[in-house]
């Protein structure tokens, strides 16, 4: 048995055929009987984290100079906190 213990999350890769660069942890086990006999087998670490998900509605009715609230549904499989971030990315001409 050998020990592992990962430092960051991956991209949450669970097939190893799908690992690229920078996707996943790939180990190297080399064994050795002190004869010169070697061997030596690759394992892929997948799976360690899954993106978040969001689901925002598509549009939400609103009046000049009244605040609204908008809800969208936020899940992380893993359990992992969520940090959320709403941003303007277009408005209407002339509304600065």
């Amino acid at each position: 048995m050998a020990r592992f213990t990962p430092t960051a999350r991956t991209t949450g890769v669970t097939d190893a055929a799908r690992c690229t660069a920078g996707a996943c942890y790939e180990l190297e086990l080399t064994v050795e009987d002190g004869r010169g006999g070697v061997d030596t087998d690759r394992v892929f670490v997948v799976g360690l984290s899954r993106a978040p998900s969001v689901l925002a509605p598509p549009s939400v009715a609103a009046t000049a100079g009244v605040a609204i609230d908008v809800v969208a549904a936020v899940d992380d499989a893993d359990g992992d906190a969520l940090q959320l971030r709403w941003r303007v990315v277009d408005e209407p001409a002339g509304t600065r």
